[in-house]
């Protein structure tokens, strides 16, 4: 485990020097050592975070550049759904003209006919 050293006795007689009451002066120094005993195995180094800021750029501009390639994939995925359905909107307008156009001949040669037949 990686501390500071803190030496109370020192800290304790500087108070005790600055007029403060040596068992204040006791006291106030264990407390400030307490407060120093510190891990610091867990902390990173200042070449462990640049180490780690370039992986992370490294991983973001590749995330970056896949990104780009799948929505460039995606739109194009995306144009050719449009154009098919648009083919196959215009197929579709073109039987229902059909009908329509037989229907509305069917309809002419039934009224025809029943104009023919009243007429009678």
């Amino acid at each position: 485990m990686t501390t500071l050293t803190f030496d109370t006795l020192a800290s304790a007689n500087r108070m005790k020097e600055k007029g403060i009451s040596p068992i204040h002066a006791e006291v106030f120094a264990m407390e400030l050592k307490a407060a120093s005993d510190v891990d610091f195995s867990h902390v990173a180094t200042r070449e462990e975070v640049q180490v780690f800021k370039s992986e992370m750029k490294a991983d973001f501009v590749a995330l970056d550049t896949k990104m780009k390639a799948d929505f460039v994939a995606l739109d194009t995925k995306i144009n050719t759904v449009e154009s098919s359905l648009k083919k196959d909107m215009q197929l579709m307008e073109s039987h229902i003209i059909n009908r329509l156009g037989a229907m509305l001949f069917a309809l002419a040669v039934f009224i025809a006919g029943c104009i023919k037949y009243i007429g009678h």
